[in-house]
């Protein structure tokens, strides 16, 4: 893989295990994919973020924002590289109770420390910092996944922000 771009995959969840997959998602995915879930539900653990709409401030080649909450494990979202800070943003439809975000880099990359923060906005302009900045170690031994807990809150936009990536 290149260095020092942001990739990821995005898993969000609440009361449960509810993943926003893709870039910034709960299962393996280049630099990393997010997962969103949470939230009072019928089903806590559904992914809120399976096939919403990402968007990013930057994207690399082909790694769009959207590869962060499909359903192929593999693919991955790619801010252009050597750009910091770097963001990945899915929009959930609705507000959301949310309590945590999973990211995964695919399973077969080396180990990195990535520094993040994870935030969280109803209207998509003001954003609060659910889980604040700081290295994540990602590594092969233990799936390449972070997860990160804080407080239930309601967001319908959930945003990695990326600062920092040794990988």
């Amino acid at each position: 893989g290149t260095s020092c771009s942001a990739d990821y995959y995005l898993r969000i969840t609440a009361d449960g295990s509810r993943m926003l997959k893709g870039q910034l998602a709960l299962t393996a995915v280049r630099p990393t994919q997010p997962v969103v879930g949470g939230g009072p539900g019928p089903d806590p653990t559904v992914n809120l973020a399976l096939n919403r709409p990402a968007t990013a401030s930057s994207t690399n080649a082909s790694f769009v924002p959207a590869n962060a909450v499909d359903a192929n494990p593999q693919s991955y979202w790619e801010g252009v590289n050597g750009v910091f800070p770097q963001w990945l943003q899915v929009d959930l439809g609705s507000a959301a109770s949310v309590n945590r975000v999973t990211l995964r880099l695919p399973s077969g990359w080396e180990t990195r420390t990535q520094t993040l923060s994870i935030q969280g906005s109803v209207t998509g302009s003001a954003f609060t910092t659910l889980s604040a900045s700081a290295g994540r170690v990602f590594n092969p031994a233990s799936g390449n996944a972070v997860t990160l807990d804080f407080p239930a809150t309601s967001a319908r936009y959930v945003r990695v922000n990326v600062t920092a990536n040794t990988g």
